[in-house]
């Protein structure tokens, strides 16, 4: 069982660079080896702040002295100290490998592992066998999980938001290139271009042409939800005047790349990739659609939580 996860090896602790923001730092991390294989070149870039460091003046900056090299706290009444944590290989789940690369984790008496998983269906079903003690999550996974929705019912929670916002709808370059001699402003707003895909379905079905292909990541995503809002809002019917299939983030660029979807909806970074790669083109946001609710979280089952009650906590 322990065979199958994709560990991450220990990685130095010392930042890539260090940048100043506004008066504040920033760090600008490696990603850990099993993001370097799904995301190339794209880096994490979180602040201080976010990873809930203390606030640093230039004088006192060197992470290594302050995390890297301390010795971890010797932590009574903890349940479990060894955990094994599953993500996916996305932007949000950089506060489980920045806590993992800079020693956080360590600095309360934890020995984590990081399990690299190949979809949500598989983060879902390891967590609800036992393989992985928490994990990074769709924030609508532990309800959908708790009441049985597309699986058998495991009772999940979480105590922890991840990530907000975070998600892009992207089209294909040839899509988009349709919806923009349609109208010109479909590049302007998320509402222009949901009209122009509007335009293009019609002129489609008038010549017996199917609606677009979209592909979104799990069936209780936030991705789900709001590629629906966006097709609703102008008016498309997301059940009848498109296909909306499940892709996995990290196969999302090579689908369309294919022309296997004709648009998908995911978290970063990969309409990112999409678009460096001139394989497609952002249309709509999740900041746009839904600001400010929550994308990522760290799942864990009750069954577990109860039993670690401490180190949960």
């Amino acid at each position: 069982m322990g065979d199958s996860r994709q560990s991450v090896a220990p990685q130095s602790v010392v930042p890539q660079s260090v940048q100043s923001v506004e008066g504040k730092k920033r760090l600008i991390l490696p990603y850990s080896q099993s993001l370097v294989k799904a995301g190339g070149r794209y880096a994490a870039v979180l602040t201080a702040d976010a990873l809930n460091l203390v606030t640093l003046t230039p004088n006192q900056f060197n992470i290594r002295d302050q995390l890297g090299n301390s010795s971890p706290r010797t932590i009574t009444g903890y349940d479990m100290i060894r955990l094994t944590l599953g993500f996916l290989p996305l932007t949000d789940c950089a506060p489980l490998i920045a806590a993992r690369e800079l020693g956080l984790f360590a600095s309360h008496g934890l020995e984590v592992r990081l399990s690299r998983e190949p979809s949500w269906a598989t983060v879902r079903d390891k967590l609800a066998a036992g393989v992985l003690d928490a994990a990074h999550m769709l924030a609508g996974m532990p309800l959908a999980s708790t009441l049985g929705l597309a699986g058998q019912p495991k009772a999940m929670m979480t105590g922890l938001c991840l990530a907000a916002n975070g998600n892009c709808i992207t089209v294909s370059k040839a899509l988009f290139e349709r919806m923009a001699a349609i109208d010109p402003d479909a590049a302007h707003s998320s509402e222009n271009a949901a009209r122009a895909l509007k335009a293009v379905i019609r002129l489609d079905r008038s010549t017996g042409r199917p609606g677009p292909v979209l592909a979104m990541t799990f069936p209780s995503s936030t991705h789900n939800y709001e590629v629906r809002l966006w097709l609703s809002a102008a008016g498309i019917d997301p059940d009848q005047d498109t296909r909306l299939i499940v892709v996995p983030p990290q196969r999302m660029v090579e689908a369309l790349k294919t022309g296997t979807v004709d648009g998908f909806c995911v978290g970063e970074p990969w309409s990112a990739v999409a678009v460096d790669r001139d394989l497609g083109r952002i249309v709509a946001t999740k900041h746009e659609l839904m600001p400010g609710t929550p994308e990522k979280v760290l799942g864990v089952t009750v069954e577990w939580a109860d039993a670690n009650p401490d180190t949960h906590q």
